[in-house]
């Protein structure tokens, strides 16, 4: 079983697949789940092993002189921001995260009350279950416009500063 942000069987993997991303070549290992909510994620195993950098400012994703930008909302498939349904939340915890690597926020649909600001309640209690404290899920979930995949990361790599 795969977990973080929700859970999903695993169902083989690819230890060595090569991938291109901008114009850089890289080789990257892949696990393969059963959930198919999200077509594919680059995680921070792979992020980390080719020294990337995930650039929200310049809204890029930079490694080595290259710098790839991020799909703007529009750009995103609605099939891969859980919109087919009619929900126009583009976050699914449940399901295992955020679509197209976390590149759409979330809406404020099940947010906690106190502030239009807040990020959703789900968001927030995925990340409490992973041990970080409500304080450091709220500001990162903030930071990461509501990604709860992304403010993992972001604890993570602050943790490791």
């Amino acid at each position: 079983m795969a977990k973080g942000v929700g859970t999903s069987k695993i169902v083989g993997r690819v230890h060595a697949a090569p991938m291109k991303i901008g114009g850089m070549h890289i080789t990257i290992s892949i696990t393969v789940l059963e959930n198919k909510s999200m077509e594919f994620l680059l995680g921070l195993d792979n992020l980390r092993r080719h020294q990337m950098c995930i650039d929200l400012k310049d809204n890029v994703l930079r490694c080595d002189n290259m710098q790839v930008p991020f799909l703007g909302e529009g750009d995103i498939p609605k099939h891969l921001m859980g919109m087919d349904d009619g929900n126009n939340d583009a976050m699914d915890v449940d399901q295992g995260g955020a679509a197209a690597g976390g590149a759409a926020s979330g809406g404020q649909a099940g947010s906690t009350p106190g502030g239009a600001d807040d990020p959703p309640a789900a968001a927030i209690e995925a990340l409490t279950g992973m041990g970080f404290t409500r304080e450091q899920a709220v500001t990162a979930l903030r930071s990461c416009g509501n990604n709860p995949e992304l403010a993992a990361s972001l604890i993570f790599e602050q943790q490791n500063l």
